[in-house]
Order: structure tokens, then sequence, then C-alpha cells
């Protein structure tokens, strides 16, 4: 006799596209408006999306955030994000919602086209566990800082997500190669951090399909190769003859071991993936395995690679909180997928889905709080007024590290400025007029980094005692003028 099914069931499978549809424009809609509130500007936004801005305002690609780079235009990374972010700016203007919202856009798609693959090819079969797994991806701890900020990562993530859906689209339907050249030809200019990341999703491919995989892993090779030719080519015409080499130079070393052990033990959404994805143990122990044995493989491998991504970018590269998109994603898709395994009890599937969930807490829920501390602060407001009043349109201005929540105030505001990095030409440092510094006091110093003489005329500092729950923390900023 056939199992009733139940109501909320039904509902699901009636008006899924409908919800999952809603969510994403709600979910998006909700992050563009709040943009200005959380987090604040730091180091990677005003370095990633600053040569953008100088592009939109002067058509030029180049920094001023970079310190004194030799080439002749930015090589800070690879272009395309800062290139599209350009235009944005050019018809929307300057501000958090331009340089953040265009990542939330990548972000969404990314997470439809997602959602989408999990349905065609049933990976996921329930529409319950669809629409989970869609607000697992929306909330989870780590993939918050793909979009809630300026950086490029997003980018990457939208772009190997589309070719992953061409490609396997392609197998029966050739036509879709052309979108898995496209997506090959535009990765090596929007990332190269995610090449190892595509090169696991090949050998994945090719091990559950081996001959199959033929047309798209070649087109792939020919799209990538042709897209760093492009890129080349393009360097080369502006007098930067070997652009990858100046984009690895240009790659900051940092804590390496450090930033992997908050990135894997450290991230609840990683660790709970991984932990789900697990649960194809229950298959293999129970000798199921061969059961179901294309979804069990699939699973596996997504397992596979959400472990064996991290120890790769750290040996590598180096592996941080805004590269783990790249083992969440695989990991998550392979705990949803192992949570609708017949051989797995019903109690462990429950308290693992528990377990997913409660781990997004510390995403976009804590997010979410601080938003709200940040609108009830007026932190944007009350930044902006504070720099707004200390500096003219004739300004040129030098903003430390620690100073730099001021960037979407200061930026527009001012005839030029200069970031994090003091700049060592004397023209340009007898130029610069204001300073923008964590200390107050510190005139003498100031003086050693830029010459003449200065007076401190501001010191901002609000927020001092709150909850990091609910705020990203004291805002405290000192200007100086030169006398």
């Amino acid at each position: 006799m056939a199992s009733a099914v139940s109501p909320s069931s039904k509902f699901f499978e009636r008006h899924e596209i409908r919800i999952v549809l809603g969510l994403l424009a709600v979910f998006l809609a909700f992050n563009i408006l709040t943009a200005p509130f959380s987090p604040d500007a730091w180091l990677d936004e005003v370095s990633y999306s600053e040569p953008a801005a100088t592009l939109a305002m002067t058509g030029h690609l180049s920094s001023h955030a970079w310190g004194d780079q030799t080439t002749p235009v930015w090589t800070g990374n690879a272009p395309l994000h800062q290139l599209l972010l350009a235009g944005v700016i050019k018809v929307f203007g300057f501000n958090y919602r331009t340089v953040r919202g265009i990542n939330m856009v990548y972000f969404t798609l990314a997470v439809l086209l997602l959602y989408l693959m999990v349905r065609k090819h049933e990976l996921i079969r329930s529409p319950a566990n669809r629409l989970l797994f869609t607000i697992v991806l929306l909330f989870g701890t780590g993939l918050v800082a793909v979009y809630r900020n300026g950086r490029y990562d997003a980018l990457g993530l939208v772009l190997i997500v589309f070719w992953a859906w061409c490609s396997l689209l392609s197998r029966k339907m050739p036509a879709f190669l052309i979108g898995t050249f496209v997506a090959a030809v535009l990765m090596p200019t929007a990332s190269l951090n995610i090449a190892p990341f595509l090169m696991l999703c090949g050998l994945a491919a090719f091990i559950l399909w081996r001959w199959k995989t033929l047309f798209a892993l070649g087109t792939t090779g020919i799209g990538c190769l042709t897209g760093m030719a492009i890129m080349q080519l393009a360097y080369a015409h502006y007098g930067v003859p070997h652009v990858y080499h100046e984009i690895m130079k240009a790659s900051g070393g940092r804590d390496i071991w450090g930033d992997f052990i908050l990135s894997v033990f450290k991230n609840p959404s990683y660790v709970a993936a991984v932990a789900g994805g697990c649960l194809i143990v229950f298959p293999l122990l129970r000798r199921q395995f061969q059961e179901n044995l294309a979804v069990n493989r699939i699973a596996l491998l997504l397992l596979l690679m959400a472990v064996a991504l991290p120890i790769i970018m750290m040996a590598i590269a180096k592996y941080e909180l805004y590269y783990t998109w790249m083992a969440i994603i695989p990991g998550t898709v392979a705990a949803f997928m192992a949570l609708e395994f017949r051989s797995v009890p019903k109690s462990v599937r429950m308290l693992t889905l528990c377990l997913i969930l409660v781990a997004t807490l510390p995403g976009f829920p804590r997010r979410c709080a601080r938003i709200a501390g940040s609108w009830a602060q007026q932190r944007p407001g009350k930044i902006a007024a504070a720099v707004h009043k200390d500096v003219t349109s004739a300004d040129v201005a030098f903003v430390s590290e620690p100073s730099a929540l001021v960037y979407y105030a200061l930026l527009p505001a001012v005839r030029d400025s200069f970031w994090l990095n003091p700049p060592s030409q004397e023209n340009i440092k007898s130029s610069i007029n204001v300073v923008f510094w964590p200390e107050p006091g510190q005139q003498s110093e100031i003086h050693n980094l830029f010459g003449g003489e200065w007076r401190q005329t501001d010191d901002v500092a609000f927020a001092q005692k709150s909850s990091r729950l609910i705020s990203d923390g004291p805002v405290h900023f000192v200007v100086y003028r030169r006398v």
C-alpha cells in the first residue's frame, strides 16, 4: 500500500519553484538594502574595489591602495571583477550598495543555479530538503563572507557554477558546450584561486563519467588557455609582459596555518557539511553502496573534494574564510544527498540536519544581528558625517589600514586619496594634506612619513562598549591636517 503524502509535501511540490525564487528575491533585496550597515569597510574591500572606482572615475585601471606598483596598470589580481564593477559604479555611482551589491547578485545567481542542478539531476530528491539546502547556502558561515563585502570571490563562484551547469547539460545537449567555453574563458580573468577547485571538479567528472566528459573537459581546457592568452596579450599591450607573474607577486603572505585553522576547524558550516557527508558510511558498512551506485559515488566524491580542497589550497597558496565556499558547497550537497539514504537511521538524519541548520547561526543570522546593531547606532551615517566635517573636495588624503572604515564616505569626497600603504614618492607625500590614523597624538610619526608639520583636528570614537554579537566593534579614527 502506498504511503500517504503529507499536505506540506504536496504544497512544496506544487509551489517549490515559486518558494525558492521568492526566497532568493527577498534575500537579494534585503542584502542590497542593508549593504551599508555591516560589516565596516576593511583591508581587502578597499584593495579590490578601489581600482574599479579609479577606473570608473578616471578611465584608467590603476590603484592608490597597493603601494608603489611598478607596472603601468594595476596587477593586484585578475581584472574581470574590477572591469565589471567599474561599469556598475559608472552607472549607479560609488557607494556600499553598488560595490557590495554586485557580489550579492553573483551569489544569488550561483545559489539559484545550484538549486536547479540538484533538482534537475535529482541529487536531492525531496522538495523540502532542496529548500533547506538553499537556505543553508544563503545563511552558511563562511559563505556570508563571499557576498557581504567588496572582494571578487563571488564572481569566481558564479562562473564555476555556471560552468558546471553547462557541462552537465552538454552530455545530452552539446550546444551547452558554448556556455562551458565562455565560462572557461572568463575564469582565468576572474580569479586564479579557483584553479584547484576547477581541477578537482574536472577530475571528479572524469572518474564518474569517463569518456563522456571528453568534450566538456577538452572545451574547458581550450577555454582556459584562450582566456589566459587574451589576458596576457591585453596586459602586454599596456606594457606588462608577464601579468600572471605580477599577480602572484602581489599576493601578500599571511599566517597560513592560522588562517587554515580558522577556515576549517572553526568554521561551523564546513564542519557540519563534512559531518553530514560522512553519513555515506552507513551504506558502506551495511554493504548497500551498490544499491544506488551512481548517487552514492557522486556523494562520496563531493565529500572527498570538500576534505581535500582545504589541504590542497593551503599547500599551494593559502586558505582563508572567503575561499571556504569551494569546500562548503560540495560538502553541503553531499550532506543533503546522504540525508536521503534509506540506510541512515531516521534519528541520525534528524540529528545531522539539526547540526547543519544550527551551524548557520554564526553566519547570516549573526550578521543580521550586527546589521540591526549598526542601524541602531546609525553607524554609516555617523562615520560619513565625521568624515565630511573634516575634509573638503580639494583635499588629498591618506588612510591607514585600521581607519579603512571611512572608505565609502571619504573616497568620493576628496580630490585624491591613498590607502593602506604610505606612498614613497616625495611629490605624492608632499601633496597629502589630510591623514586618517588610528591613534591620537601621533604628529611626529605622521611627520616622519609625510614630512611637514601636522596638527590633530578630530578624534572620532563611538560604539566603544558594544557587544560583538550585535556590533562590528568600536569605531575610532583620528584626523590630522597639514599645517
